[in-house]
């Protein structure tokens, strides 16, 4: 057993024991951002393959230290010094780089930010390049390929065919442990015992279930070891095993898992905006791993369910149709920048990450690395991602403003669901006109001039019916201030191309006012362009049509203008550069005298003063009704189910690769297409699955992935769960199966595993069901001397690996011991109604943590200290840092202690504080501390921690024992 009243002041020392290190993060810091940046901003003058300027190139940390003319770029000791921080902040005049595009204040971020943390560079980065440049010109791309390339790529493991290998025949029940114990008989490894009952029951409680079992539940279990025979005791353990797949529990937790892969969030770093379809995706994958739908299927789904839905939409249920579309949410939830202005370079930018994404999760590969370059060490051409970058660029993953928005497309439903909908639909537009036109007239209320007539007008008046008119122009007369008859609109339409001229003929010579009449509106053109063409030439006026007429409501003053007879004399209104609809009504030349003394002509009002008054009362009450009726039909869209998705191009079409990552610097175009690594060595695959030039490529991208001849996909699937079970990979390096990645430590047996995957219908519970039923899952964490001499890395798997409870399962498993986790029932959105942005989101106590909103700027309590995914990167080994913080989180924390304090309350003891302990006898004192134990750790005290629980109490209370078990090593560490 472990001591489990240790103070959690200590908990960080402990820790340290049992802490491994996490997965490094450099690819996604330098190969992802630092990288590209030095690529695309300094390559081109400062680089072996293309000039070094000033004896300085910038293609290596070598070089980079080493530096040029004038010293190290460099200092990682001394980072403020470095010559690369000075040259990009352009605060010397003598050293500005890039010297004719200086980067932005987010890109001297990232560099500083690197640099600031030391420097951290990929392993081919860190020695300068060897060869030559290519051809000696600026801007010239090294031509160094990778380490592996295609034509060899089945030298290596990864791209082999899938080999169904013989079970060993060694006696062994579960296939697993005769592959295994092949393995430990070659390195002459005595595996260490079996683990008892209790302890494989709460080792499968918190690997299928995600928290750890509770006292009732462990009971149930021993108690059928109990009444069973010893040689019918495997035939327990499946049924205890199929009962925990059977739980709901199950696909909560192995949802989870794969939630951190496909870097599942609910909102976005930029502003904190708040994703609210996303948690339709989190329930799809519960209810896929529930239900066991073949996990194939669900690949395809996630890849192209939108397109599957369009293929066969015959047969399918709505419930069908609704998932599929659904699924695709796996695309949609990058963390990009929608502010980011160059909209082609937000567009690739959100390409690369969607690969990047796509190659980690399905096929182990870090495609990212060929976006640039070919791949430095895999045999990943730059062709083949910009092959791929094809089929994700023929879908719209966008729709773009100044702030860029992503995509919601409502979910398919039965006819009757859909026409109520449209009917809302069409009645909300309806109401918005109404309520627009209404509120147009309530203005123009307040306005003193509504129709006037030309013949009451002073000077010479020009009426859009006498205009010379360019286009096609519409005449209307709904917003009653116009001169005469109406007005004319040019419909938004063909901008550039229409314009009306007013010209009055022959004018006396002098100065005259001109002045333009025009009917405004919310919809019209802020930035509408009028030439005045005068005796000095042609002047330019740009005119707001957006708000009312400064004179008389009617009339804008367009200035004063010199006029000689039969010279220059007309006023042209176009709709070039327009940024609305665009109006043309009269045009006042008005001599000088005339202005400046004559009062104009007013409208007839046909009311009094008081009728006014009464009017726009009743316009207000109107405006009232609109709105709040607006709200209401709003409201019942927003219950309208969606999905954040992409849609597919209308115009899918094959793009040219992007020299150097640069979307304005293209080169040669590129065929649609899949990985040559394997397609070059499987002709029947690549015959038999093509995208054609109509095709989108998704759906043929989904066949591909799960293709049997594909030889990754499954390995990679298997290799998740072996992990997820066993605390370790049989091929170690999860996410990459690259050859910089580590080779499988058993790999007949795990092409066993993919190979009977796939024979049992890719069945993730028969996966899960066959490693918890075997010897080797139960193997204690105690391992002999002779094992870790031979086998360190316990590559044979013969002994278990201590773990502690992930962010998740420790939070969740604190809401079981106090009695306040909820169970059961759907779970829809629960993100707060009303939250716009998740900064400073308080999450509700209750629920699972799966449950919980995922958001990127505010993670739940404890999930953060406890290193809980980072959602904006794909993530499949978590770290497993010690730091101070934990320690602090479990001693001080108000989450913490309110779950100690909740777990005594639902004991409904008498007693919580040591003064109140007089009111308990030590019989009841007893009591109290096996309650709190049981719920705390699913057991009753041992005979050595009595005592000390009662010094506890005597000193704190209950609570703070409640608090101390909380926070122990038996609560917080997986057998």
């Amino acid at each position: 057993m472990f001591w489990c009243g240790l103070l959690p002041a200590l908990l960080g020392v402990i820790d340290a024991t049992f802490a491994q290190d996490g997965p490094k993060a450099i690819d996604e810091v330098f190969e992802k951002q630092v990288r590209p940046l030095l690529i695309s901003k300094c390559y081109e003058c400062h680089s072996q393959a293309t000039e070094q300027n000033g004896g300085l190139s910038l293609d290596s940390l070598e070089g980079m230290l080493k530096g040029g003319d004038s010293g190290p770029a460099l200092i990682v000791e001394s980072p403020e010094n470095s010559l690369i921080l000075r040259a990009i902040r352009y605060r010397d005049p003598k050293l500005l780089m890039p010297p004719e595009n200086r980067m932005s204040a987010s890109e001297v971020g990232i560099l500083e930010d690197w640099i600031a943390l030391g420097a951290k560079v990929s392993l081919d980065f860190q020695k300068e390049p060897e060869g030559t440049p290519q051809d000696g010109k600026p801007g010239a791309i090294a031509t160094k390929h990778s380490a592996l390339g295609v034509e060899q790529a089945r030298e290596h493991w990864a791209y082999r065919p899938l080999v169904r290998f013989e079970i060993p025949a060694n006696g062994q029940s579960n296939p697993i442990d005769a592959f295994l114990a092949r393995g430990s008989e070659s390195l002459q490894v005595e595996p260490s015992r079996l683990v008892d009952e209790r302890t494989w029951i709460r080792r499968l409680a918190i690997d299928l279930h995600g928290m750890n079992p509770s006292y009732e539940s462990i009971d149930s279990a021993l108690k059928l070891f109990q009444t069973t025979e010893d040689s019918q005791w495997d035939s327990v353990r499946s049924r205890l095993v199929d009962e925990y797949l059977a739980s709901a529990r199950y696909g909560e937790r192995f949802a989870r898992h794969w939630m951190d892969v496909v870097r599942y969030a609910e909102s976005l770093t930029l502003r904190g905006f708040v994703f609210p379809d996303v948690w339709r995706y989190r329930n799809y994958l519960i209810e896929a791993y529930n239900q066991d739908r073949p996990f194939d299927g669900v690949i395809a789904e996630q890849i192209a369910g939108d397109l599957m839905n369009r293929q066969s939409p015959q047969g399918r249920t709505i419930e069908e149709l609704q998932r599929r579309l659904v699924a695709t949410t796996f695309w949609a939830i990058g963390d990009h920048n929608y502010e980011e202005q160059d909209k082609k370079q937000l567009e690739m930018d959100a390409v690369d990450e969607q690969i990047e994404v796509f190659g980690r999760t399905f096929l182990a590969q870090t495609l990212g690395c060929a976006r640039c370059h070919d791949h430095k060490f895999d045999p990943i051409p730059t062709a083949d991602y910009y092959a791929l970058a094809g089929i994700l660029k023929s879908s719209v993953s966008m729709d773009h403003e100044n702030v860029s928005k992503w995509i919601r497309q409502p979910l398919p439903m039965t006819d009757q669901e859909q026409q109520k909908f449209d009917a809302l639909a069409k009645r909300l537009q309806e109401v918005k006109k109404e309520l627009s036109l209404l509120k147009d007239r309530k203005k123009q209320g307040n306005q003193s001039a509504t129709v006037v007539s030309s013949q009451e007008v002073s000077g010479v008046v020009v009426d859009d019916r006498q205009a010379k008119k360019i286009g096609s122009w519409k005449e209307s007369n709904s917003v009653k201030v116009y001169i005469d008859e109406g007005y004319l609109h040019d419909e938004n339409k063909d901008r550039g191309s229409k314009s009306v001229t007013f010209d009055p003929g022959s004018l006396a010579s002098g100065l005259y006012t001109v002045r333009m009449s025009y009917a405004h509106g919310e919809n019209r053109s802020s930035k509408t362009q009028v030439r005045v063409f005068n005796a000095d030439g042609e002047t330019l006026v740009v005119v707001n049509q957006r708000t009312p007429p400064a004179e008389d409501g009617l009339w804008f003053n367009l200035g004063r203008y010199r006029f000689e007879k039969d010279g220059a004399a007309f006023v042209i209104v176009s709709n070039e550069q327009a940024d609305g609809h665009v109006i043309a009504d009269s045009v006042q030349f008005m001599p000088e005298l005339e202005y400046s003394s004559k009062k104009e002509p007013q409208a007839e009002s046909k009311s009094s003063a008081k009728n006014v008054d009464e009017q726009q009362e009743s316009m207000n009450k109107q405006i009232a009704i609109l709105e709040k009726l607006q709200t209401e039909i709003q409201k019942e869209l927003d219950f309208r189910p969606m999905a954040q998705t992409l849609r597919p191009s209308d115009s899918p079409s094959d793009i040219p690769i992007h020299v150097r990552g640069s979307v304005h610097r293209l080169g040669p175009v590129v065929e649609r297409g899949f990985l040559s690594c394997i397609n070059s060595h499987e002709p029947e695959l690549n015959r038999r699955i093509r995208v054609q030039a109509t095709d989108n490529g998704r759906l043929e991208l989904a066949q591909w992935t799960i293709a049997p001849e594909n030889p990754l996909t499954a390995r990679v699937y298997v290799n998740r769960i072996w992990y997820h079970m066993m605390g370790r990979g049989v091929v170690p390096t999860v996410d990459n199966f690259g050859t910089t990645g580590s080779p499988p430590s058993d790999p007949q047996l795990l092409d066993w595993l993919a190979s009977e995957f796939i024979a049992q219908d890719w069945s993730t519970k028969w996966l899960v069901r066959t490693i918890a039923t075997s010897k080797a899952y139960r193997r204690s964490i105690a391992a002999s001397p002779d094992s870790l001499e031979k086998d360190p890395e316990n590559q044979v798997f013969a002994r278990g690996l201590m773990r502690r409870l992930d962010s998740e399962a420790l939070r969740d498993s604190m809401l079981q011991a106090s009695g306040e986790l909820q169970f059961g029932g759907s779970v829809g959105s629960t993100i707060r109604p009303g939250t716009k942005e998740d900064y400073r989101y308080e999450h509700q106590a209750d629920l699972r943590s799966v449950y919980l909103p995922w958001f990127r700027n505010a993670l739940p309590p404890l999930i953060r200290e406890f290193d809980g995914a980072n959602p904006s990167f794909s993530i499949s080994e978590r770290n497993r840092s010690t730091v101070a913080t934990q320690a602090l989180a479990m001693m001080n924390h108000p989450w913490v202690r309110q779950r100690a304090s909740a777990l005594v309350s639902s004991l409904n003891l008498p007693a919580s504080a040591p003064q109140d302990l007089a009111q308990l006898d030590e019989g009841k004192l007893d009591t109290a501390i096996e309650s709190i134990f049981r719920k705390a750790l699913g057991r009753n005290p041992e005979a050595t921690e009595q005592p000390w629980a009662r010094s506890v109490v005597e000193n704190g209370g209950l609570e703070e024992l409640a608090h101390q078990l909380l926070a122990s090593i038996d609560f917080r560490y997986a057998p």
